[in-house]
């Protein structure tokens, strides 16, 4: 069967062929024209003046409800994200790499450790001000390193939202393996957890080194790669290291030491001996 055009207008007169080409917009036709079109049949009704505040009152209209869009937008974002931090929070808490129990306002205080916790709180309420920083948190054993990191860990993800990882350097080991030439491979399942310390905002390494020795060549070569991916991301850094007023190019190699100076250093020194029947 022969298709015909449904709007034929070939016998139409001269005044509905000229009807058509100003109401029936052209597919192609940019936005801006159509818009022209529409003021102007407007103005061919009500005049020029009208048109114009009719026009003008209809893009008032519309920049106002694309404002309320965008705020209810924004506004459905942030609860998603709050949820999501929230849900985030409590998963660290029930793994028991974070105890919720440990927070600034439960560490006892005293002349010892009041430095290390006012430090520790300046460089959670400064995160996303300063420059990138790694936090240094030194002590000897039982001084309350870890305690002091699962404060601030619970303090920086209730005051900013944002993502933190807590792991040890023994930890991040196991996401690698040692086979020849292939030492600094991913294991293939762990990726995605060695990509989440890569990219969290905030990532711990509690404890560096086991002892009191330091990192072994392939340490080095593991953290050095962590640190400085970790960075180009934007994260910051904390540390513990187990001697009070310690170092870090006491436990590492020069070259892995240079890639933490890309850090803002702080630092934060648990003095005194075990508070472990303390806390």
């Amino acid at each position: 069967m022969e298709q015909t055009d449904i709007f034929d207008f070939s016998d139409a007169s001269d005044n509905t062929k000229a009807a058509r080409s100003d109401f029936a917009p052209p597919l192609n036709d940019p936005q801006g024209s159509v818009e022209r079109n529409l003021f102007s049949a407007i103005a061919d009704l009500v005049g020029q003046d009208k048109a114009a505040e009719i026009d003008f009152e209809r893009k008032i209209d519309l920049a106002k409800q694309m404002e309320r869009d965008h705020e209810a937008a924004t506004r459905d974002l942030r609860q998603k994200a709050i949820g999501a931090s929230q849900s985030y929070t409590q998963l660290l808490q029930l793994s028991g790499r974070v105890k919720a129990e440990w927070t600034f306002e439960q560490i006892q205080h005293d002349e010892l450790n009041s430095q290390a916790i006012s430090a520790a709180r300046s460089f959670c309420d400064t995160s996303g001000v300063a420059p990138q920083r790694i936090l240094v948190v030194t002590g000897n054993p039982g001084s309350g390193k870890t305690v002091l990191c699962n404060a601030l860990a619970n303090y920086y993800m209730k005051n900013t939202g944002r993502r933190v990882c807590y792991t040890s350097l023994a930890a991040v080991k196991e996401l690698r393996f040692s086979a020849g030439e292939r030492e600094d491979e991913f294991t293939g399942l762990r990726f995605g957890e060695y990509r989440a310390l890569v990219e969290c905002a905030l990532l711990i390494i509690d404890p560096l080194v086991l002892g009191n020795t330091p990192l072994t060549p392939f340490e080095n070569r593991v953290l050095c790669r962590l640190c400085t991916q970790h960075y180009e991301h934007g994260g910051e850094l904390v540390l513990t290291l187990p001697k009070v007023g310690a170092t870090v190019n006491e436990y590492m190699e020069l070259y892995c030491a240079d890639a933490l100076h890309s850090y803002e250093g702080m630092r934060a020194d648990l003095l005194g001996e075990s508070r472990r029947n303390k806390w």
